[in-house]
């Protein structure tokens, strides 16, 4: 179990160099086939395994997108470029699917109204005050 903490850890202070495989057990003072069984009787999982996982948990993305992954094939050129998009964009993902209308195009629908009926800014909107003409 220590020999994972310590590979966790050595891949924790190098996220961002090129790490090799190959190079680790020479790294962490172990054989490789004890580095290889640890890895696998602790996380289930092979040491390059363990190093991507280590690689996408340090990192979070955001995507938002106001179209339900069915209709993603009208932005890109083929149905496999879709399929490669999404399937990267979902693997270890978390999916959190908001219905209703969006904050900003209920403002902009706000906007539009008020431009139609009065120039002056409502309380609380973020717009710079109007002058008068002089």
């Amino acid at each position: 179990m220590q020999i994972v903490a310590k590979a966790r850890q050595y891949f924790g202070v190098h996220l961002q160099e090129p790490i090799e495989i190959t190079a680790l057990p020479q790294a962490l003072g172990v054989a490789e086939d004890c580095l290889n069984f640890s890895f696998e009787q602790v996380r289930g999982m092979t040491p390059a395994q363990a190093k991507v996982l280590n690689k996408l948990d340090r990192y979070a993305l955001l995507v938002t997108s106001n179209q339900p992954f069915s209709e993603w094939e009208n932005v890109f050129s083929t149905s496999a470029m879709t399929v490669a998009a999404v399937d990267r964009l979902v693997d270890h993902s978390t999916l959190i699917q908001i219905n209703g209308e969006s904050y900003r195009r209920r403002r902009a629908r706000r906007a539009s109204g008020q431009a139609k009926s009065d120039s002056s800014p409502r309380p609380g909107d973020n717009h710079p005050p109007t002058r008068p003409p002089t």
